[in-house]
């Protein structure tokens, strides 16, 4: 994982034979993040899978409360995509 084109890298260990996904949680909000994948076993270690990349958002944005009348109204921009 990085959030740079210049490699950096950040091993990642699961111990399960079927494991294909995981959760990468502590990243910036509208920084690109790049990330490649390897596996390894006895045999050693497989070539990079190709390189994916993402830019995480805000799910919710501009989201304010307002107290009225005994309730609290929330509103917020709607998410794009």
């Amino acid at each position: 994982m990085s959030n740079s084109r210049q490699p950096t890298r950040a091993l990642l260990y699961f111990h399960q034979r079927d494991r294909t996904s995981t959760v990468v949680t502590g990243l910036v909000n509208g920084t690109p993040y790049y990330f490649v994948v390897s596996a390894l076993n006895h045999s050693g270690e497989s070539a990079n899978s190709s390189q994916a990349s993402v830019t995480p958002t805000a799910f919710v944005t501009g989201l304010t409360a307002t107290a009225v009348n005994s309730q609290v109204q929330l509103h917020w921009n709607a998410h794009a995509g």
